[in-house]
């Protein structure tokens, strides 16, 4: 979400030159503002903008594959807010949540 999208593609570029072979890529990436995935549009743009990390470039978790797909990756898994607290929290929460950061796991093709 930092990195302008030429510059995730050139590192997903430079990472297959370096590596070459197929490997396995984890990062996160953000829901754009207006997604309805994402509750915390203006706070957590002010708040970014306020502390020097402006939003350069988002994407919708449904579009992630056919992204991956153009940079020479697959997915392989995308968690949200959701998918992780199911998994992980056994007790039931009481506070809001952030929702619209998620986690991919992604392969890199040889």
């Amino acid at each position: 979400m930092y990195l302008s999208e030429n510059d995730i593609r050139v590192l997903f570029e430079s990472m297959a030159k370096l590596t070459q072979q197929a490997c396995l890529f984890c990062f996160t990436s953000l829901e754009p503002p207006q997604s309805d995935k994402n509750n915390m549009r203006r706070l957590l743009s002010f708040y970014l903008k306020a502390v020097g990390e402006p939003l350069n470039f988002t994407l919708g978790s449904q579009d992630m594959s056919s992204f991956l797909a153009s940079v020479n990756a697959e997915l392989i898994s995308i968690s949200d807010t959701n998918k992780m607290v199911d998994e992980f929290i056994k007790q039931p929460l009481n506070q809001l949540l952030h929702h619209g950061e998620y986690v991919v796991l992604s392969k890199l093709k040889d």
